[in-house]
């Protein structure tokens, strides 16, 4: 599985990092000394101008409140689920991503509590 697929994509880094995650996991989007974006772990070396959190499956299901459900493949889709509300993907880690997202923009857990208001 190439690494793109095991982590939440740029633009979903950028608008969990817009939401106020905090900026904490195993994998960045870092933009290199040409203004490019590239996909890797990062020790924060001086020619990484700009860092966003590229989290795996694992981060963000610790993120996201205990009652969704777990995604699941459905119709050739991944499904996440959380009360009235579902966000589908064709890979995992970007349904639980739109998940966190929704239920951040929807105000339904705070960005550093990771569970329900």
């Amino acid at each position: 599985m190439k690494l793109e697929e095991q982590c939440c994509s740029l633009e979903s880094a950028r608008r969990l990092k817009e939401l106020g995650v905090k900026q904490d996991s195993f994998f960045y989007w870092y933009k290199d000394g040409f203004g490019d974006y590239l996909l890797g772990n990062v020790n924060r070396a001086p020619m990484v101008k700009e860092d966003i959190s590229a989290f795996t499956c694992s981060e963000l299901g610790e993120m996201l409140p205990t009652s969704p459900s777990v995604p699941i493949k459905h119709v050739n889709q991944w499904m996440s689920v959380f009360k009235n509300h579902a966000t589908y993907h064709d890979n995992e880690v970007e349904a639980r991503a739109k998940m966190l997202i929704y239920l951040l923009e929807h105000n339904l857990i705070s960005p550093q509590s990771g569970g329900e208001k």
